[in-house]
């Protein structure tokens, strides 16, 4: 067996969809890479700017201790403020039912 797509390429549905098939399968090999990914998107753990690579996309940028709203966007951007050290996945939401 094995998985469809690497976690971190997942969009959220496709990896929980992931995750629950690796557990029914008994694929437990990837099980852990798609729960370790689904908690980072659901929880706030700061990850340090070392982990963040372009395909990670946009995400919020925070410095410690906060004192400011976060920057929105990467360490490419032409106006990154460049003192963030770490960062929290951006959930963009699915449109509501009904809408496209």
């Amino acid at each position: 067996m094995g998985p469809g797509r690497p976690a971190k390429e997942c969009e959220n549905e496709e990896l929980v969809f992931e995750f629950e098939n690796a557990c029914r399968g008994g694929d437990y090999e990837f099980a852990p890479e798609y729960r370790e990914e689904l908690l980072q998107r659901l929880t706030a753990t700061p990850r340090p700017i070392d982990e963040w690579h372009e395909d990670d996309g946009t995400v919020l940028w925070w410095s410690f201790p906060i004192e400011e709203p976060p920057y929105c966007g990467s360490p490419l951007d032409a106006d990154w403020p460049g003192y963030h050290t770490h960062w929290t996945s951006l959930i963009v939401p699915d449109n509501p039912k009904g809408q496209t």
